[in-house]
């Protein structure tokens, strides 16, 4: 007679190598025909890099593969059709600790709308403290101050179009403003969810950002060889458009743990593909380990979270950290909660 613990770590090890693989086979052809992979060619080449910040903290402490974990309000972000997914209304705040001083504050809200239909409302914003002005004869400060801001707000509608497929559609108003230059755009994001059928196997597609290329209101005054002024408008650039293609899977489900794989391929258009694995465990019920861990990343490749949700509570919340150590810059630090209301 075959032992019980045996069974269930052979099954555990066919799990992870069939989510892994089906992954791996299909996520190559699929973005590379819908992105050009230019790697290294075009980095720092897009406009509003602040969208390339998660703002689902759960999603941080899995190395930023949230585009088929669902959950919450704040997945809104990553995968508009993740929304349809729980039935009940959630509210997620978020606040994030950027690099030298920089704050991301994050809200997202989603609302049952008819049976198989779900509305989002979410809005995030990056912004500082004003900062000293240096000149080069007045490297220690010109007494004049200058700041910036980013900052979206997004309409999100998802629809289950079956019992396995989901589709979800984000429309989402972007501006920037720094010093006197400001700029503002029209994106959307799509996003589609399918359940397999084996065991809890699901496999999410996501293309975020996509929009017409960008530039600042105005233009800017120029000379030229001969020492004539000219206006001429802005140099346009691209969106931070992505693609993601990811999927997830509970490995193991016990009394006192369940054990949850991630795997997930972003496609940038300014960037190289980055490729995640990353694991939940969550112990009983309540408490989230979380660990993500970027193959492809060549500075700060793991990142680590936690998470308190009980979910015995019909009416409650959650609680969740990440934590993303750098190497040159200060260590990110992001705080989540989560409100669950009956709908």
């Amino acid at each position: 007679m075959m032992c019980p613990i045996q069974h269930r770590k052979t099954s555990l090890i066919q799990d992870v190598l069939i989510l892994s693989l089906a992954l791996i086979l299909t996520a190559v052809p699929l973005s590379a025909e819908l992105l050009p992979s230019l790697g290294g060619q075009r980095v720092a080449t897009s406009a509003y890099s602040f969208l390339k910040i998660d703002p689902s903290v759960s999603s941080s402490g899995l190395g930023h593969a949230g585009v088929a974990k669902g959950g919450d309000a704040s997945m809104i972000y990553w995968n508009p059709a993740s929304l349809v997914q729980f039935r009940s209304m959630s509210i997620s705040l978020t606040h994030s600790d950027w690099f030298t001083g920089i704050d991301y504050d994050y809200a997202a809200l989603s609302l049952p709308l008819f049976q198989n239909s779900s509305l989002g409302l979410s809005a995030g914003i990056l912004h500082m403290s004003p900062m000293e002005i240096t000149t080069e004869y007045r490297p220690y400060g010109s007494g004049e101050y200058f700041t910036f801001r980013d900052a979206f707000a997004s309409l999100t509608l998802s629809q289950k179009m079956s019992d396995r497929f989901s589709f979800g559609l984000s429309v989402k108003y972007i501006e920037e403003s720094y010093v006197d230059l400001e700029s503002s755009a029209v994106m959307m994001d799509l996003g589609t969810w399918y359940y397999t059928g084996y065991r809890d196997l699901r496999i999410a597609v996501s293309l975020l950002h996509f929009g017409s290329p960008v530039k600042p209101a105005g233009q800017v005054l120029k000379t030229d060889l001969d020492g004539n002024e000219f206006y001429e408008d802005y140099e346009e650039f691209s969106p931070p458009t992505s693609f993601q293609l990811g999927s997830a899977m509970t490995l193991y489900e016990g009394s006192l743990i369940n054990l949850t794989g991630y795997f997930q391929l972003n496609h940038p258009v300014d960037n190289a593909e980055t490729y995640v694995f990353a694991a939940e465990a969550v112990l009983l019920r309540s408490l989230s380990f979380r660990a993500g861990y970027d193959v492809t990343a060549d500075e700060a490749p793991l990142s680590v979270g936690l998470g308190f949700h009980p979910e015995a509570w019909k009416r409650g919340f959650s609680i969740d950290y990440a934590l993303m150590e750098h190497p040159w810059l200060q260590t990110v630090q992001q705080f989540q909660i989560n409100f669950f209301l009956d709908k």
